[in-house]
């Protein structure tokens, strides 16, 4: 009797823990699956997070989680939806913003073209009644006509800025390369730009060696570029201020030096100075439209060259221009005189 009930014990053990083996396996397959499924939604979730729309949520074999995985793989695929119109929109905005831009350029660049007939003609006219074409005139009235020719001349600088700014925006520079002395070209800017310094008695200085390599650059731009490094010293220079500009040839680089000694640019401005419509002379209160000192450096980029600028405030201001040997011409050095203007 007591082996009977020994062996039922047995047996009844032995079920009970077959039962609890299937019971546990159960519970622990259904824990891995678990983890896997939440890895997987953590992992498409951070995907989503940063961006990546093309991630789902994989199916699993956790019956309950079927609804949780249909529905947040749609949101993401609504989410996805959303990013592609608003992909879609967004270009479109662009292509209509560039189009009212392009109209908004043609339409200035026309009307700063218009303009300038006009103030050439004003400004030639001036020039006849200064040469005394017209007669003699008195000191009152000579005084009068240079205050009217700095101011045309300006307006004619300003006009030429935001027409070479849009030439250069639309089309690039276009460059007729021809031998020249950086000198003497250095010189002509000085005669073209003499209206500037003359009604502020200031004076400029001009060191460079007698004998100096020509050099093989465009010339109607490259004056352009020097001539608002010279404008750009004598509008922030005080009157009977003193400018100076020097030529040297240095590791077969020529170097271009243009100081003042004027009011000189902040330590916060001076890593703008070169932006496009960045100007300090509203400071001032003087007109400008920022883009000289910007055409400026895209000319001179643009010749394999390099320009930079160091400034104090109530010191003066130093531009530096530098253009590599590979642009010299094979040709002998030309000897040109130093002059003081």
């Amino acid at each position: 009797m007591f082996l009977k009930y020994a062996l039922l014990s047995v047996i009844v053990f032995f079920l009970l823990s077959v039962l609890y083996f299937i019971k546990y396996r159960k519970l622990k397959n259904e824990h891995i699956k678990l983890k896997k499924f939440l890895k997987n939604v953590s992992n498409t979730a951070n995907a989503v997070r940063y961006g990546d729309l093309s991630r789902r949520i994989e199916k699993s074999d956790i019956k309950q989680t079927s609804t949780i995985v249909s529905n947040i793989n749609k949101m993401i695929e609504s989410i996805e939806d959303r990013e592609s119109m608003i992909k879609s929109y967004r270009s479109e905005l662009e292509n209509e913003l560039k189009n009212i831009n392009q109209v908004h350029k043609d339409f200035s660049a026309t009307l700063m073209h218009d303009l300038k007939v006009p103030v050439i003609a004003e400004i030639n006219a001036i020039n006849l009644f200064l040469n005394g074409s017209f007669g003699e005139i008195s000191d009152i009235q000579k005084q009068a006509l240079e205050t009217m020719l700095v101011s045309s001349e300006e307006l004619l600088n300003l006009l030429n800025s935001l027409l070479d700014t849009y030439k250069y925006e639309v089309e690039g520079f276009h460059f007729q390369k021809s031998t020249t002395c950086m000198k003497q070209l250095v010189e002509e800017c000085l005669k073209e730009v003499v209206f500037l310094i003359k009604p502020k008695s200031q004076t400029i200085e001009l060191s460079a060696p007698q004998e100096t390599y020509p050099i093989n650059l465009d010339k109607l731009y490259f004056k352009r570029a020097v001539k608002n490094l010279i404008s750009n010293a004598s509008s922030y220079t005080p009157n009977n201020g003193i400018i100076k500009i020097s030529l040297e040839e240095k590791n077969h680089k020529i170097i271009l030096k243009i100081e003042d000694n004027g009011k000189g640019i902040e330590p916060e401005y001076i890593d703008k100075i070169f932006d496009k419509y960045f100007s300090t002379s509203k400071k001032f209160r003087k007109v400008g439209t920022g883009l000289g000192l910007y055409l400026t450096k895209k000319i001179v980029e643009k010749h394999n060259g390099t320009i930079s600028v160091t400034s104090k405030p109530n010191e003066g201001t130093k531009f530096l221009m530098e253009i590599p040997q590979n642009l010299f011409a094979k040709e002998s050095k030309i000897t040109y005189n130093n002059k003081q203007v």
